[in-house]
């Protein structure tokens, strides 16, 4: 603030100095020019001594005058309508000394007239104005100069102290105001600091929000917005932690149980010792496939791990997940189904993630479905993949439906079909209630294990998160939609990526 102000300072001195003041002495010089030409003129043709007023007259008018004989000589010097004597008055003495000291007057002695501007010696200010020609005085040739003495001094050196004094007055009130907004401005960007620090030492205690719709008070929205997100962060964490240690204590406690059963008990007893090395078997897997998701989604959130992609019949995959889901969900009397347009669908993708997406999305699907339920998988093509459409009728006939106001049953909606026309579409669908809005979002990110039914635990309980981030390095969209009793699972591929 105190930029722009001085700034204007320096300005207004610029222009006073150098325009202002130029313009002023020129004017005033002009307008003595102007009033004592015509005099000039009229003294040529005159002599000077046909009325003694007239030389008293001519120094009211331009102060100074002086009447010189044709060897030099002062004959009178009027100051002001009064005579005075050269060579008693200092001043006089001086303005006569410094006229014979210039060339015009030597050129005057020559009867060539002249004008001179009369200036300061130290500051170079313009203080007056002189004019010399010949004219005669009682028949002789003699030379008069006509000496105005100008104000811009005066009225120069007045303007220098106003502007002094405006200068030192707009300083203050700058530095006054600077100071005042200073700290209006750096009072909230501190507060915003504080809390931005209070978060970097991960204290997430309540911050206040400046309350104002300016752009610090957007700020201080960002950071409260900033700390809400870093508590469910940690609270995450910590449910990370949580889970993932009760998933590991389970079956690190069977494990050690059935292991210690085999060697002091049933280790004679071959059926007994078989069931017992196959639970601890499927546990230790259980174990080593929660590591290796929690291994892949680490190494994907850090960007270490790339996509091998190339064409694969999509076909393959899903009757591959589809069967082996059938095999671990047969034990709960959950019927799993599967509807494509065409035996075979080329893709580029990458299969080993692929099949990890399907086989967490099949996970999710079976720990949310009630026994003897039905688990629907989908492939829905686009219009202008010139693939048939799936018959939505003959997928989920005899499955959870409704009733409109004509009593006519109606199967799951349109939602099923891709965004655009030139993507296959993969729905995982399971009956079930409704997930809220905020769940849609939020199952995505976190580590999170809802109350699930039947208390089954398939998976490793973060394979959704793993679900969005295999389909993020993919570029396909995905989400959830629920209708009609269906909780309906997708992602999306452009068919001609194969």
């Amino acid at each position: 603030m105190m930029i722009p102000v001085l700034f204007g300072i320096a300005f207004m001195w610029v222009v006073l100095i150098v325009l202002f003041e130029q313009n002023y002495a020129e004017a005033a010089i002009q307008e003595a020019r102007d009033r004592l030409g015509p005099i000039m003129q009229n003294l040529q043709t005159e002599d000077l001594s046909s009325d003694d007023m007239l030389i008293p007259y001519l120094s009211h008018m331009s102060r100074d005058v002086l009447l010189i004989s044709s060897g030099g000589r002062v004959l009178q010097m009027y100051s002001s309508g009064h005579l005075v004597n050269a060579y008693d008055q200092a001043e006089e003495q001086k303005i006569w000394d410094s006229i014979r000291s210039r060339k015009e007057y030597e050129n005057l002695l020559n009867g060539i007239p002249y004008e001179y501007v009369v200036r300061e010696e130290r500051h170079n200010n313009v203080i007056g104005f002189e004019m010399g020609f010949p004219t005669t005085y009682d028949g002789e040739t003699c030379y008069i100069i006509l000496r105005e003495g100008l104000m811009t001094r005066t009225v120069l050196a007045l303007n220098r102290r106003q502007l002094i004094q405006l200068s030192i007055l707009l300083t203050v009130i700058a530095s006054i105001l600077a100071a005042v907004l200073s700290r209006l401005f750096t009072r909230p960007i501190y507060e915003i600091k504080d809390s931005i620090d209070q978060l970097a030492r991960n204290d997430l205690s309540p911050i206040e929000e400046l309350g104002t719709d300016d752009e610090l008070g957007q700020l201080s929205h960002s950071v409260f917005k900033l700390r809400g997100v870093l508590l469910r962060l940690d609270v995450l964490r910590k449910e990370v932690i949580a889970n993932v240690s009760h998933e590991l204590r389970s079956p690190l406690a069977l494990i050690s149980g059935y292991a210690e059963m085999v060697r002091d008990i049933t280790w004679r007893d071959e059926a007994q010792r078989t069931e017992n090395l196959n639970l601890i078997i499927s546990e230790s897997s259980r174990m080593s496939e929660m590591v290796s998701d929690i291994l892949d989604y680490s190494q994907f959130q850090a960007g270490y791990i790339s996509l091998k992609k190339q064409p694969t019949n999509l076909c393959d995959i899903l009757a591959s997940e589809v069967s082996r889901c059938r095999a671990a969900s047969g034990e709960f009397s959950i019927s799993v189904s599967l509807a494509v347009p065409a035996p075979e669908i080329t893709l580029n993708i990458d299969s080993l993630k692929t099949s990890q997406v399907l086989r967490n999305l099949l996970n999710n699907a079976a720990n949310h479905t009630a026994s003897g339920g039905q688990i629907q998988v989908a492939v829905f093509a686009g219009k202008d993949t010139g693939l048939p459409d799936t018959s939505c009728d003959a997928l989920f006939s005899g499955s959870v439906s409704s009733a409109d106001a004509s009593g006519n049953r109606r199967m799951i909606p349109a939602a099923v079909q891709p965004s655009v026309p030139d993507a296959i579409r993969v729905s995982v669908s399971n009956p079930g209630p409704p997930l809220s809005e905020e769940d849609r979002e939020l199952i995505w990110e976190r580590y999170q294990r809802s109350q699930h039914q039947s208390g089954r635990r398939m998976g490793t309980g973060i394979g959704l998160s793993i679900v969005s981030t295999i389909l993020q390095a993919h570029e396909m969209a995905y989400g959830v939609d629920c209708e009609d009793g269906w909780n309906i699972f997708w992602f999306e591929c452009p068919f001609h990526a194969a």
